[in-house]
């Protein structure tokens, strides 16, 4: 690992190492989504489906103000 990262940055790529997983894994969130390799399926995350039924719900109740800031964080 130590010969692939040196190349790496030799080469010019920079790594945020407090986002790369150095252990290989079957599920990994990516852009807000699970990608699961052995399932080869993309999940939606349990947190992420709550926010769509909050949102879900205040649409149908026709509020009047439907908060987009339940999508960030």
């Amino acid at each position: 690992m130590y010969i692939v990262c040196t190349v790496l940055v030799n080469l010019g790529y920079f790594l945020g190492i407090s986002k790369c997983v150095l252990a290989p894994v079957t599920q990994i969130q990516y852009l807000g989504l699970i990608v699961d390799s052995i399932a080869q399926a993309f999940r939606i995350p349990d947190d992420k489906k709550i926010k769509f039924t909050q949102l879900r719900e205040q649409m149908l109740l026709r509020e009047f103000i439907v908060s987009i800031n339940l999508f960030r964080g």
